[in-house]
């Protein structure tokens, strides 16, 4: 509908082929990249290296898009604008997406800090949902990633998904002022951080 998403739309498949072609070798126009039942992208497997796979997931809102990549195991990942979710009805939302545990997490913040706790709570769900490959499909309130402790949210490093009983691991980072974006991993991996670069080894 708007330009500027189709933009966005645009260049986050470009990255996502100018890196599918850096571990293929072959040219990224002549990549086959294919998408599962739920829309999630991949790369065909006669473009991946004998014995190994590469996973990636890609994320935009507002002016930023990411792009995550992995081997071996599967990643996800989400942004979300602060400024343009701070009109939202958060609480009608959240009764819809979060957990009760969440639901509760942000009901105690203040106002002032509501548009970014929200986010950061949608960021980190979606991101394991873009992991697991379900997206929004998924059974949003059978997981947590932040409780209510006292008067204050205690956000959970680790988080069982119930559907697949897997762990995964989140981590927060903030890729521009005014955003928020969360990577979901899976447990043992490690993160690396480097000049507008996120690298993940798995243990």
């Amino acid at each position: 509908v708007r330009r500027q998403d189709s933009e966005r739309y645009i260049l986050g498949r470009t990255l996502i082929r100018q890196v599918c072609a850096a571990w293929s070798g072959i040219a990224p126009g002549r990549l086959n990249i294919g998408r599962t039942a739920k829309g999630r992208p991949y790369l065909a497997r006669e473009a991946q290296l004998p014995g190994h796979w590469i996973d990636f997931n890609v994320a935009h809102s507002g002016d930023c898009v990411l792009i995550a990549w992995s081997v071996d195991h599967p990643v996800g990942v989400d942004v979300e604008a602060i400024e343009l979710a701070r009109n939202l009805p958060f609480s009608g939302l959240a009764k819809t997406a979060f957990s009760e545990d969440e639901c509760s997490a942000l009901a105690a913040v203040d106002p002032s800090s509501t548009a970014l706790t929200f986010c950061r709570i949608w960021v980190r769900k979606e991101a394991i949902l873009k992991a697991e490959g379900c997206g929004f499909s998924g059974n949003l309130g059978s997981f947590s990633v932040a409780i209510r402790k006292s008067r204050q949210v205690q956000w959970l490093d680790q988080v069982y998904h119930l559907g697949t009983a897997r762990y995964w691991c989140i981590v927060d980072f903030t890729p521009v002022p005014g955003y928020v974006a969360g990577v979901a991993m899976p447990m043992g991996a490690i993160l690396q951080r480097g000049p507008n670069v996120l690298k993940m080894s798995v243990l």
